[in-house]
């Protein structure tokens, strides 16, 4: 539907959420990682919601979230609420970035270079042009930011009646900066440190809820709430041989069962860990035909990864790192594994865990910060430091097949209690309790 035939209900709530990262992924595949999805799914949610407004902005590069509004059918009829002198030359450096994309050798991603000068770009327009449009800020309304390291922006703490949101997904930068480097937390701190006893924030787990608490004594308890994640309706359980061997062949994963892993190549996620209980699984079994699959992008500091992969001889051809994987890959990725193996040190929700149990797969998990809170007693937790402990559990899915099944049946029980829709929901009462306390 045009933009310009949409009615909107006179008394519902004014909302205006910021996706900023879904332009991001416009640019480059390697963004479209958790807190993609998250907006992603979250966007899409609200706009079957009756009784809001919604609008979208875009307070980085709106040009690029223009673009990804568009390949979207229940997302497009959404209206921008972005100054129009704005968004057009964003719109106008956008047109530019397409043209290098198109002569860029890898079409998901544009060079170092032509990003930058495309951030930057961006950056001054942000300067000398406002990021929301200023007829869209009603009173009463709502402004919600869902990018992490972003302070919220002047025009909206100036204006009355906006009662302003924040998502927060993890404090890693800050818990663990050796994880991520200073420049991320640092930026991570500025944006926390910005936050007022008025802001309403919304927790992807009630782990990244109490850190935050911890670590912010500023923000009223009662306005800090808990909205848990979901996965998407495309992880159910693929049953298509060919499917499941399209993938396989896609991958290179040698015949056989295999556990597999899916995360950005990064410390914290504790791959190398992974890599040496496989490795220590393999020497109790003379003739293991299982393999290993990690899959994602290469993150910051992923050298000790590929240490222990050498370090695991004979075992090279076994240990499958397949890079970034399209997620038109990953369900079929996770249904033809025997279980996934999650030993992330923190995570402020491990929704990858959730895809797997939504795909009926055993999960293998850490026992730290918020897994346990996900995976319940649908799954094996474990220290993330114990490498026996690890190699044990995943004999004993691959060996016991009635143990395998019981963890199956579990795993995708436990999903059912997380959707999207419920997230939603959850979300717009936040919003109506804003609302009613201004």
């Amino acid at each position: 539907m045009p933009q310009e035939m949409q009615h909107f209900d006179s008394t519902a709530l004014n909302v205006i959420l910021d996706i900023s990262v879904l332009g991001l992924g416009v640019t480059n595949s390697l963004f479209r990682t958790g807190i993609y999805r998250v907006v992603e799914n979250l966007a899409l949610e609200l706009t079957r919601l009756d009784g809001i407004d919604l609008k979208f902005s875009a307070i980085k590069l709106p040009g690029l979230a223009k673009r990804y509004r568009l390949t979207q059918s229940m997302m497009a009829p959404v209206p921008l609420a972005i100054p129009r002198s704005r968004l057009i030359l964003s719109s106008v450096l956008g047109s530019l970035i397409s043209a290098e994309q198109e002569r860029s050798p890898s079409p998901r991603r544009l060079t170092d270079g032509c990003w930058m000068a495309y951030v930057l770009a961006d950056a001054l327009i942000g300067k000398l042009l406002p990021p929301i449009d200023g007829s869209s800020l009603k009173t009463p309304s709502i402004f919600h930011s869902t990018m992490p390291f972003y302070q919220i922006p002047k025009q909206v703490r100036r204006t009355r009646g906006v009662s302003v949101f924040v998502t927060a997904y993890d404090l890693t930068p800050i818990l663990y900066p050796e994880y991520v480097g200073n420049r991320l937390r640092v930026r991570l701190e500025k944006a926390l440190h910005s936050l007022c006893s008025s802001d309403w924030v919304l927790c992807i787990s009630e782990a990244t809820r109490n850190d935050l608490l911890n670590y912010c004594g500023n923000l009223d308890p009662e306005r800090v709430l808990v909205t848990h994640l979901a996965a998407s309706s495309r992880f159910r359980n693929v049953a298509d041989d060919l499917e499941l061997a399209r993938v396989r062949s896609r991958y290179k994963i040698p015949d056989g069962p295999y556990f597999f892993s899916l995360c950005n190549l990064a410390p914290h996620k504790n791959l190398g860990h992974i890599v040496k209980s496989f490795a220590l699984m393999a020497q109790q079994e003379n003739e293991l035909n299982a393999s290993l699959v990690l899959a994602g992008a290469k993150g910051w500091q992923y050298e000790n990864i590929f240490d222990a992969i050498r370090e695991a001889r004979g075992l090279e051809e076994r240990i499958i790192v397949t890079g970034y994987v399209e997620d038109s890959d990953l369900p079929a990725l996770y249904s033809g594994a025997t279980a996934f193996v999650y030993m992330s040190r923190y995570e402020g929700f491990g929704l990858p865990c959730l895809e797997a149990m939504c795909c009926g797969i055993p999960v293998i998990s850490s026992n730290t910060s918020s897994m346990p809170e996900v995976i319940g007693d649908a799954g094996i937790m474990i220290s993330p430091d114990d490498s026996d402990a690890l190699a044990q559990a995943m004999l004993g899915i691959l060996y016991n097949g009635t143990w395998r099944q019981a963890l199956r049946e579990k795993a995708f029980r436990r999903s059912l209690q997380f959707s999207w829709s419920k997230c939603a929901q959850e979300t717009m009462h936040a919003y109506q309790a804003a609302i009613q306390s201004t």
